[in-house]
């Protein structure tokens, strides 16, 4: 499961500096935004694709939504620090 989720974490680090990097807002004052839009779409894509595949990595729906949040939370917190 830790692969699972470092790997998840990973795609959803590399989705936000994708987005950014290709975003308008890039260097402005709303940057932030670009990056909390990027990671709101990457944590609904892949909570659903979990959902989907449930089965295959056998997991049920609460580790689903456990593993997206803590994914959620090292990006988050990569980008923005630790919440307080």
């Amino acid at each position: 499961m830790n692969e699972l989720k470092s790997g998840i974490a990973d795609a959803m680090y590399k989705i936000a500096i994708d987005d950014l990097n290709n975003s308008s807002l890039k260097g402005g004052p709303l940057e932030s935004m670009a990056i909390l839009d990027s990671l709101n779409y990457s944590h609904d894509r892949y909570k659903k694709y979990l959902e989907e595949n449930k089965i295959k990595f056998n997991i049920s729906d609460t580790e689903v939504d456990k593993i997206i949040k803590e994914c959620h939370t090292i990006v988050y917190e990569h980008f923005f620090g630790k919440e307080e």
